[in-house]
């Protein structure tokens, strides 16, 4: 049965008071619309590379257990998934490409546009859509290949979000689009790509410079006097999500960005970045980090709009279990492969054991399924405790998650 977490915030009744918050039941009000949110696509074209690549095949070019050699696929599924679902919009969180390619911009785009007369379109970049060092593969080598520069974004995307913008950021990809007359979606671009080429490297992390914050806190203020409520979306986490994905994962600034979200009484935040499924609530603020599209779970985040409330679910775009298992395999695996000949070292003849079981809890807890961590915790306490023993912050951040659910979560407005 679907668990739904809800949650009310009181007033500040006076300045010796603290706001406080209580689980009781929230009527949600009439509904509105839904938006649909996924993150981290990663697309790579397939005519950057050769058919006939041994070494140069999409299977073999990450280890971060993205099922990269699927990407087109789990696209087609987002789309019909979309077409089945019918929002109101769909958002994009960055990491549209797998390096910044331009061709495989321009694919991305034909692909999408299938939808164009079926939901409305938002993109933002990320950290591996501009300026990039983009290669394309054939024949088992390497060349460059062209990444799109930081002027041709915008121009590339105009019919997915900036032809729609009340409001452009002049420093930065970031803009403003009226989901109706009573929301507004701020689209945050929080990468530093546009100072690649300059300094000759590819930046990871986010930061929103002061002419920006300026012009985020211009937007607030226009839309508290209009009474429009405001949602977030960013490529870079507003709360750092898990101890060790934190400089290069976080917004550097986070904390200015919070300090308006307070004053102006933004509460929700979508992101990605991390390729993990979390949420994270800190002073009636969430940060919902949407896993890659890429991922095991494979899921595309549903947020149902109503008067009072809103309602988040993060659905896979595939019920195929067939297909799932393979996703789960592509992840495990990744994680096995670059984990067992040390693990043996440490932990001898359960080495195999507990690589089995690192990469099965690590799999789940990308993909948010805390319940099914805590299972596999509870159904294997002696290698637990052994792990406990040698593991370092990492893992031990992961066996201590709370049991609970990643995958929704309703939210009250204040």
């Amino acid at each position: 049965m679907k668990r739904i977490l809800t949650f009310i915030f009181s007033l500040l009744l006076s300045i010796s008071l603290c706001s406080c918050k209580e689980d009781i039941p929230l009527e949600k009000g009439e509904y509105i619309f839904d938006i649909m949110v996924a993150s981290d696509l990663h697309y790579l074209s397939d005519e950057l590379l050769s058919p006939e690549n041994e070494l140069y095949r999409k299977e073999n070019m990450t280890r971060d257990g993205r099922y990269q050699e699927k990407d087109v696929e789990i696209l087609h599924l987002l789309i019909d998934k979309v077409k089945k679902e019918k929002p109101k919009a769909l958002v994009l969180t960055g990491d549209l490409t797998f390096n910044g390619e331009k061709k495989s911009h321009e694919d991305l785009i034909k692909e999408l546009d299938v939808l164009k007369d079926i939901t409305n379109f938002y993109v933002i970049p990320g950290n591996h859509d501009i300026e990039m060092d983009a290669h394309s593969f054939f024949n088992d080598q390497t060349q460059s290949t062209p990444s799109i520069r930081n002027s041709e974004f915008e121009t590339l995307y105009e019919n997915y979000g900036y032809n729609k913008a009340l409001f452009k950021d002049q420093e930065t990809h970031s803009y403003v689009v009226p989901f109706d007359s009573s929301h507004w979606g701020l689209m945050l671009d929080t990468t530093l790509n546009r100072f690649n080429y300059e300094y000759g490297e590819s930046f990871t992390s986010g930061e929103l410079y002061e002419p920006t914050l300026t012009w985020i806190e211009s937007i607030l203020k226009k839309a508290r006097d209009k009474n429009i409520h405001v949602m977030s979306f960013s490529h870079h986490n507003l709360y750092t999500h898990h101890p060790a994905f934190d400089y290069f994962y976080t917004l550097q600034n986070a904390n200015q960005v919070l300090d308006l979200y307070r004053k102006y009484n933004v509460t929700l935040n979508f992101s990605g970045h991390l390729h993990i499924q979390n949420i994270k609530e800190e002073n009636g603020i969430y940060d919902i980090a949407s896993g890659s599209l890429l991922d095991y779970g494979n899921r595309v985040g549903k947020l149902s709009i109503y008067e009072n409330a809103y309602e988040y679910e993060a659905i896979k775009v595939s019920e195929n279990e067939i297909f799932n298992e393979a996703s789960f395999n592509c992840f495990y695996h990744k994680y096995y492969i670059q984990s067992l000949a040390q693990n043996q070292r440490i932990y001898g003849e359960n080495g195999e054991k507990i690589t089995d079981l690192l990469s099965k809890i690590n799999t789940y807890y990308f993909d948010g399924d805390y319940l099914k961590v805590h299972e596999m915790i509870e159904q294997n306490s002696s290698l637990i405790s052994l792990i406990k023993q040698n593991e370092g912050d990492y893992f031990k951040e992961i066996l201590n998650v709370e049991n609970k659910n990643q995958h929704e979560a309703l939210i009250a407005k204040k």
